[in-house]
């Protein structure tokens, strides 16, 4: 695996890059993700963490206890607060005939991570909010609610 540091675009600073499905792909494993959950959200310092697999070509994803995930990007990550998912899934939640993730909390960049990293609601199953069900069902649902 070839290693290298980069500049990053938000600060300057260098971080450790990896080979893997991208060239510019951060590095993020469990203890990285541990220390900034404990730093920013000590009240889930505690909680267990695990890696979802399988990995994700966008975003890393580990399940922080029995309710939440952390959502990191592996590159080009969000260098603002905020965001468009933290924006509109709240008030898309209610709407929707089908649970989606909710933001609960924003993390910071720092020296170990650059940028924003959204912790959300764990779906454990996708679950329909009707009582009426087929497992074709949550597809046309969904695709008729986006009609709307």
């Amino acid at each position: 695996m070839d290693v290298f540091a980069p500049r990053s675009a938000v600060s300057g600073r260098k971080f450790s890059l990896m080979a893997g499905m991208h060239a510019d792909e951060l590095e993020i494993d469990e203890p990285l993700v541990r220390r900034l959950v404990a730093e920013q959200f000590p009240e889930w310092a505690d909680w267990p963490l695990r890696r979802v697999e399988p990995a994700g070509a966008v975003n890393a994803i580990f399940r922080l206890g029995d309710e939440l995930s952390v959502r990191l990007a592996r590159r080009k990550g969000a260098t603002r607060p905020g965001g468009k998912e933290l924006d509109w899934l709240p008030r898309l939640a209610p709407l929707l005939p089908l649970e989606i993730p909710i933001p609960v909390a924003q993390g910071r960049p720092n020296a170990k991570y650059p940028w924003f990293w959204d912790i959300v609601t764990w779906l454990t199953a996708t679950r329909l909010r009707s009582s009426r069900s087929t497992p074709s069902r949550p597809l046309a649902i969904w695709r008729r609610s986006w009609r709307r």
